[in-house]
């Protein structure tokens, strides 16, 4: 029996986009184009990658088969088709599929994720602001991850044309409650932070835990099952150890295959996370209602962002680390493949990438205050030694005492207090300076 239509029209609730806090549309807005751009470009890099493993096992199977049944042919074609193909994937991988990038556009989206659920919690750098000022700031943070992905020349995310009420629905559907009641927009308590974001994030450190070692288990047992195979092909003779080229092919590809999908690379990130987050949700449950006061309760969110700001820099550099060596090596297949005709291969720019420092946008006052110190102490040692950087004229006064007070304004009491200290400090090494000369 079908539904009336009509009935099943009227039963959709209208969205009024202008009932919506407007910094948190822009807020969604953003999370769904880094998303988008991370889903798209990790598909598009882990097929192009496998395209050229394969490409470059087969030619290597055709190469040793050409041995046996002669090199002409069908066979001679494809030996000197395979390997130009395989130069032109990987040099459109190189320009056109970064190994990083889809690393980038995936943090980016769950820093925002961590902002938005901070600001509904009325959290973090959101904590006693009015609502102008919490707009201001969570738009701020947004512009901040921006700035970093433009300064280290990574490509800003496809932006993608939406309508306000399509946006909320999308956003609904990517919150860690959703099923539970979460709209992604709605003020939430630190109860519902709780089974919504912590609960729903820990069940997803778990599956992906099964997941990862599931698969990592399945391919090491096919690596072996074909290494085992080369084995016994090289002790049964007959003229079939030049097969023992072909099984080491496969094997090596289907190494480098997993490599790419990071099978064993995550689940032990994700099972410390997990247990990290057991932990303090099992102080949580046992927290008495009576202590359970505004403090206490921005202290467990802290400690929980803390985890999820570990596990994004730990899965980060894991992750960047091993796409580049798999590059380096893909690189090096398609090379030994294609001989001469690589020549004309570029050596993708990002083997020569680093794993540069991400800060988290959710530091506390106490970090912050950590940094202005450290400023704090190498302007005053600048001072007292009176020695200019060589051919670096020496700045103004003016500049550097304006650069200390904004340095005390921007951080809390901690920082006022290290400047007496790191007077002090300077002044010894100015007198012990004085003495060697």
């Amino acid at each position: 029996m079908s539904a009336n239509p009509k009935t099943a029209t009227a039963a959709v609730p209208k969205i009024d986009p202008t009932a919506y806090d407007p910094a948190l549309l822009a807020a969604w807005r953003r999370f769904l184009d880094y998303d988008r751009a991370s889903s798209a470009q990790k598909q598009i890099h882990q097929r192009t990658r496998q395209w050229i493993i394969l490409i470059g096992a087969l030619a290597s199977a055709l190469a040793v088969l050409s041995t046996y049944l002669g090199g002409g042919g069908v066979l001679r074609i494809l030996l000197i088709i395979l390997p130009i193909v395989s130069v032109g994937l990987m040099n459109y991988a190189a320009q056109f599929s970064t190994s990083t990038g889809w690393v980038e556009y995936r943090v980016s989206a769950e820093l925002i994720r961590s902002q938005i659920y901070l600001y509904r919690l009325n959290a973090g750098p959101y904590k006693d602001k009015d609502p102008h000022a919490k707009q201001a700031q969570l738009l701020a943070e947004i512009n901040g991850i921006d700035l970093w992905m433009i300064q280290h020349n990574i490509a800003m995310p496809q932006i993608k044309p939406i309508s306000d009420a399509d946006l909320i629905q999308q956003a609904a559907n990517k919150t860690e409650g959703r099923g539970k009641g979460d709209d992604g927009f709605a003020p939430i308590r630190p109860e519902n932070y709780v089974d919504w974001r912590v609960q729903g994030q820990f069940g997803w450190y778990i599956g992906k835990i099964e997941e990862d070692y599931t698969a990592m288990r399945r391919n090491r047992i096919v690596a072996l099952v074909i290494a085992g195979a080369g084995s016994v092909l090289a002790g049964v003779g007959f003229g079939l150890e030049g097969l023992v080229a072909v099984t080491t092919a496969l094997g090596t590809a289907l190494t480098l295959i997993s490599e790419i999908r990071m099978y064993g690379r995550t689940y032990r990130i994700y099972y410390e996370a997990a247990f990290d987050l057991q932990t303090i949700l099992n102080e949580w449950k046992v927290l008495p209602t009576a202590q359970r006061t505004p403090e206490t309760e921005a202290e467990f969110v802290t400690r929980f962002e803390d985890v999820f700001d570990r596990e994004r820099r730990k899965w980060r550099e894991e992750t960047i680390k091993t796409q580049l060596t798999n590059e380096q090596a893909i690189y090096t297949q398609v090379q030994q493949v294609a001989g001469s005709q690589a020549e004309s291969l570029m050596s993708p720019q990002s083997l020569e990438a680093g794993v540069s420092d991400r800060p988290g946008l959710s530091l506390s006052r106490t970090q912050v205050s950590l940094e202005k110190k450290e400023e704090v102490i190498a302007t005053v040692e600048y001072i007292a030694d009176g020695q200019p950087a060589p051919d670096t004229p020496a700045p103004p006064v003016e500049t550097v005492v304006e650069a200390i007070e904004g340095a005390l304004n921007n951080a809390d009491g901690e920082t006022g207090e290290a400047l007496p200290d790191a007077a002090d400090a300077a002044d010894d090494r100015l007198a012990t300076r004085k003495r060697q000369k």
